[in-house]
């Protein structure tokens, strides 16, 4: 009886570690408003302008 409930205990154990990558996708996760800005870095330019940088490059929007 004890060997049952080991084995009991380590399927359910099992269960969850192979079931939890599907659960964490469910919860809803808040969306990104626009994933181009996300790692780009702002500058004001000598117009007054906000420009996005990128390494050297200046993109004007």
């Amino acid at each position: 009886m004890p060997t049952q409930i080991t084995g009991l205990i380590l399927l359910l154990g099992l269960m969850l570690f192979a079931l939890y990558p599907l659960m964490k996708k469910r919860r809803k996760s808040k969306p990104r408003v626009d994933t181009d800005t996300r790692n780009a870095n702002y500058a004001i330019n000598a117009d007054g302008k906000l420009e996005r940088i990128r390494g050297n490059s200046f993109i004007n929007d």
